[in-house]
């Protein structure tokens, strides 16, 4: 191991706030916590999941955050009023007066996507044109798009798949949603800040990290949909408000969450590593 080549020091990170680790991993994982210096999670909600699971001190674990690229930050917001030109998205025969809400996560239980298309009903039997464009795949793909059939709801709901120029297709988008049970720090989150698009997310793990309510997004609680239906006619319909957390949210993605920031902390942990290190 590391130990045994004559490194200095070990540092691991956590990334995530995982609901499939048994006792057995979780034993792992202390077991090789016992021969690391330091552990860098990218949110304070994974920081106290490794501290409570993994019997981590707090002293061994560093917050250190996602960043986006500061180069790729646009100088304001790139949400757009309707009627938008869409580009990425005419093929799927979206008119440009229509809102069109995108969810980047992959399907899985724990994204919560069900929830997400009950709320969107709500909306959709008061009679507005909306449209919820799903990014993402993975093992529940066929269970949702069959959820959505039986709601009637196949012309509403668009399954993009997984989607490299995402970045390109949200400025197409009123807004993002993310309604997951639980996150560690989402980059589709803080992507869709960056560009100043607004975003709607669930408060749990370390999105009210990103999202300041009211401020620099909204936040519902994961397993309400009446509540999640009410934050979707907010975002999509009060385009001022929307607006200004466009704005607020990129300033704070600029002062807070740059690869720039990222890599100075990084360096700042290794540095004082090493040299508590070479001390002793």
């Amino acid at each position: 191991g590391a130990r045994s080549a004559g490194v200095l020091g070990v540092i691991t990170s956590r990334r995530q706030l995982p609901d499939w680790k048994t006792w057995k991993h979780l034993k792992a994982q202390r077991m090789a916590n016992d021969r690391t210096d330091l552990v860098i999670c990218n949110s304070k909600a994974v920081q106290e999941y490794c501290c409570k699971q993994e019997d981590l001190g707090i002293g061994k674990t560093e917050v250190i955050p996602n960043g986006f690229p500061e180069h790729n930050i646009p100088s304001g917001p790139m949400l757009q009023e309707p009627p938008v030109e869409r580009e990425l998205l005419r093929s799927r025969m979206i008119e440009p007066k229509e809102k069109v809400l995108a969810c980047v996560a992959n399907f899985s239980a724990v994204k919560n996507h069900f929830k997400m298309i009950d709320a969107l009903r709500n909306i959709l039997l008061d009679g507005e044109l909306v449209r919820l464009i799903l990014i993402g795949d993975g093992p529940m793909r066929e269970e949702v798009q069959s959820y959505v059939e039986s709601k009637s709801m196949r012309e509403a709901v668009i399954f993009l798949g997984s989607r490299l120029d995402r970045l390109k297709i949200l400025p197409e988008c009123q807004a993002l949603i993310l309604p997951s049970k639980h996150e560690g720090f989402p980059n589709a989150v803080l992507e869709a800040m960056a560009l100043g698009i607004p975003v709607i997310a669930s408060n749990t793990g370390g999105i009210p990290e990103l999202i300041d309510h009211g401020e620099t997004g909204w936040l519902f609680p994961p397993d309400d949909e009446l509540d999640m239906a009410a934050t979707m006619r907010k975002v999509l319909f009060d385009h001022d408000a929307a607006l200004q957390c466009a704005k607020k949210a990129q300033d704070k993605v600029r002062k807070y969450f740059t690869d720039r920031i990222l890599i100075e902390n990084h360096l700042k942990v290794y540095r004082d590593l090493m040299k508590r290190k070479v001390q002793k």
